[in-house]
């Protein structure tokens, strides 16, 4: 009886398959890495490339504006039973704010 259940069971288990892909920008991850009155502009467009826009403000700061992409998916099949495909799309957005070549704040939306 043991065999049988540990036979199914495995055989179960080498039909059974959990695939997941995520297909995103490294920048994003780099941008944990910004610390207010530290990080470099220079530090910025080495990592994080080239903003979307720059806004200039009347004090002297100027405003960077990162957007980042993600897609996740997921599937799961299991002995042709359970067929489960998810695929979910992220974007965010990342404001720098830069005062004299450091950076003094920034967000996230």
């Amino acid at each position: 009886m043991h065999k049988v259940i540990i036979t199914t069971l495995t055989t179960l288990l080498l039909t059974s398959c959990i695939f997941y892909h995520y297909d995103g920008t490294d920048a994003y991850r780099q941008s944990v890495s910004l610390e207010r009155g530290v990080t470099t502009v220079d530090w910025v467009y080495d990592h994080l490339g080239h903003p979307l826009s720059r806004h200039k403000k009347t004090d002297g700061s100027e405003i960077l504006h990162y957007q980042f992409h993600a897609e996740e998916e997921t599937r799961v099949h299991l002995f042709l039973i359970i067929n489960i495909h998810s695929k979910e799309r992220k974007s965010s957005d990342l404001f720098i704010e830069i005062r004299d070549g450091i950076v003094e704040d920034y967000w996230q939306d």
